[in-house]
């Protein structure tokens, strides 16, 4: 299982998250395509050496390390939420954590959430559309699949804090049994 610490990056219940290569490596330390990921929401900026048991939100999400391009990113797949029940940090800095599934949440009507998804795509676009790379945030926008994944792709475009990016993560949850 690789471990991979993030911070202030818009985490997802179910769709592909990318991080480049490089930058996958040394979070997790490996990258291994078809291993299990875990994506661990940390509360201060810290790089792993500098990680205490005490710098993570107790939601993450797991997933299977999908594609490892030869332009340079991984690709996660993410499966689900999941507690982060134990965490700690040894000596060399590897982390070992317990963790539990998460109960699904409701589906979401699938025709309303195709409205927002194009909703959002098109108000993307226009906003991007003032801007010489706007071609490419097209095409990435067009790959989209759902709103998780639209999200994530732009949250480091976003100035969103590190504490909101995990409070959607947070609330991303099913509703209590009546």
């Amino acid at each position: 299982m690789i471990i991979i610490p993030v911070y202030n990056k818009q985490l997802i219940s179910d769709g592909k998250l990318y991080f480049q290569t490089d930058e996958f490596k040394k979070a997790g330390g490996r990258a291994v395509q078809g291993e299990k990921v875990v994506l661990v929401q940390n509360r201060y900026r810290q790089d792993r050496n500098e990680m205490t048991g005490d710098n993570y939100y107790p939601i993450g999400v797991s997933g299977v390390l999908s594609e490892i391009s030869s332009d340079g990113y991984v690709v996660i797949t993410v499966k689900n939420r999941v507690n982060i029940d134990e965490f700690s940090v040894d000596d060399k800095h590897n982390i070992e954590l317990t963790i539990s599934k998460r109960p699904d949440s409701d589906e979401p009507d699938p025709e309303a959430e195709a409205e927002i998804l194009a909703g959002l795509k098109t108000e993307v676009k226009s906003l991007s559309s003032r801007f010489q790379y706007a071609g490419f945030i097209n095409t990435l926008i067009d790959s989209m699949s759902t709103v998780g994944e639209l999200m994530a792709a732009l949250s480091f475009w976003m100035k969103t804090s590190n504490e909101d990016t995990y409070n959607i993560l947070k609330e991303d949850q099913p509703q209590a049994a009546p």
